[in-house]
């Protein structure tokens, strides 16, 4: 993909050399020169010898979002059975949450990276003869002299999650293997881990560290332009590379967050049962409960409604919101599924039809209400330094087309930033009131104090999310007049070949 970009970008440059005026003396040629140049609006403003045109900087920002909302997202493994058509629509929907609300994106990255650390300190070591018999029990010296160890290492924490370890017993495929039942598995001595090595699992990725090594270069190398530009006192940095600034640098936060997971790997790696005569479930599945759990309750029935009354202005509205919030609801909840089916980790208690795929945002627990207090606060932190960035947009070097643009801004980017601390107050007094004592006098008060921001934060979504409209609105429409300044280019902008 990169490939492509450079080649699109070179032959731009090519074109505008050929728009070029050949010789001082050809004014004819001067002419249409100058008239090319002006549709491609490099004329108007700016007057460096390398300026750049709207139509790159639309392809940089365009190019940055993507590395930001495609590359930087790593998804789950899809079930087998999908179709090229299926998984495609999946990857198009994480690029719009990625673009649409990169914190929620965030949180999730987190609570896998949770989930990795978590593992790590429950994995017992994995021992192995050299003929890779399975054995456990302390090491000593000796016998690291006769022995190999096999590391559970965050790659393999990562691909755990994302459902790419499926038990197999007699050649058929069973069950995507969760935390739990791997361990109870591998502490009766009935699965063999020693052949599952990082480099076997990185085999199954579709881009390697260099791969995203570029991805993440790209994205720096945008960040470092902008920074520039906004240094330069005779150089002005336009409202959508600053609104792609912030995104890059959240999507920053989700390439170090998911350095160790594999990239789009659709293939799962294979684990035999061992003694496939006894083999059984480490835990029996729970029959799914019926009650919805979600924010929105199914309306009560009322009998003293017509059925098709209830039906249509009950019933149908319900269900189009239930639907609506279903993917947030997915990202925000504690193992990414809709409604749990009982406890335990959901990979491991899951009915027949969906033991082959992992949940589209499922993460391992944490069970621990400080870390989800610690998770939920940098996802709100995160939230908050997105709208920071565009806070910069109130200094003299954004220049807005009119006054109502630059208030609107202003508006929209206060509101993102100071959003936030709502948020965390919230999660805060959540997490008081669950340590507090029941029934005492300070739980009592934390819980009317959460109440309260409970409230709030529910009202100050919807204007959320048009403060972000707001603003990918305005940076779109301050291209129609940029200011002087804004096509120059950065003079070393060009010396290395990158997407600028």
């Amino acid at each position: 993909m990169l490939t492509y970009a450079v080649v699109l970008y070179y032959f731009s440059l090519y074109n505008s050399s050929k728009a070029a005026p050949l010789s001082a003396s050809s004014n004819l040629v001067g002419a249409f020169a100058a008239a090319g140049a002006s549709l491609r609006g490099t004329t108007s403003v700016g007057t460096t010898s390398c300026p750049r045109t709207r139509l790159e900087i639309i392809w940089a920002c365009l190019a940055t979002i993507l590395a930001a909302s495609w590359v930087s997202v790593h998804p789950n493994m899809p079930n087998p059975s999908d179709s090229a058509f299926k998984k495609t629509v999946r990857r198009m929907e994480l690029m719009f949450w990625a673009i649409a609300s990169p914190e929620l994106i965030i949180y999730w990255a987190m609570r896998q990276w949770y989930g990795v650390k978590k593992m790590q300190r429950e994995f017992p070591a994995v021992l192995c003869y050299e003929d890779e018999e399975p054995v456990s029990g302390p090491l000593t010296e000796e016998d690291f002299a006769r022995r190999n160890c096999f590391k559970w290492t965050n790659t393999h924490g990562f691909f755990l999650q994302m459902g790419g370890f499926v038990l197999y017993q007699e050649g058929i495929a069973h069950q995507v293997l969760g935390w739990h039942t791997l361990l109870e598995y591998y502490s009766q001595g009935r699965i063999n881990l020693c052949r599952i090595t990082e480099q076997s699992i990185n085999d199954h990725s579709k881009a390697d560290g260099f791969g995203k090594g570029i991805a993440l270069v790209q994205t720096l190398w945008f960040i470092i332009q902008c920074v520039a530009r906004f240094s330069d006192e005779r150089l002005v940095l336009t409202e959508l590379e600053l609104l792609t600034a912030a995104l890059a640098v959240l999507s920053l936060i989700m390439y170090l967050l998911w350095w160790y997971k594999p990239f789009k790997a659709e293939t799962p790696v294979s684990i035999t049962l061992l003694e496939p005569n006894s083999w059984h479930p480490a835990e029996a599945p729970v029959t799914q409960n019926t009650q919805d759990q979600g924010i929105l309750k199914a309306p009560k029935k009322t009998l003293s409604l017509p059925k098709l009354v209830r039906k249509v202005f009950i019933s149908a509205p319900y269900a189009v919101g239930k639907r609506m919030l279903d993917r947030i609801l997915d990202l925000v909840t504690e193992h990414g599924v809709r409604v749990p089916t009982g406890p335990g980790d959901p990979l491991d208690h899951r009915n027949a039809r969906s033991t082959m795929k992992a949940p589209t945002f499922y993460s391992l627990s944490a069970r621990s209400p400080l870390v989800d207090l610690k998770m939920m606060c940098a996802c709100f932190s995160a939230a908050a330094l997105f709208g920071a960035i565009h806070c910069v947009g109130w200094s003299e070097k954004i220049r807005f087309p009119s006054y109502a643009a630059s208030l609107l801004w202003r508006i929209s980017s206060a509101y993102i930033t100071g959003s936030t601390p709502v948020w965390i107050f919230l999660v805060v007094f959540d997490y008081a009131t669950r340590v507090s004592q029941p029934g005492t006098l300070l739980h009592r008060v934390y819980y009317v104090v959460w109440r309260g921001f409970y409230v709030t934060s529910f009202l100050t979504i919807p204007f959320y999310f048009m403060a972000r409209v707001t603003l990918l609105f305005l940076s779109f429409l301050q291209l129609r007049n940029l200011p002087q300044g804004a096509l120059d280019n950065v003079e070393w902008a060009h010396v290395i070949p990158f997407i600028h």
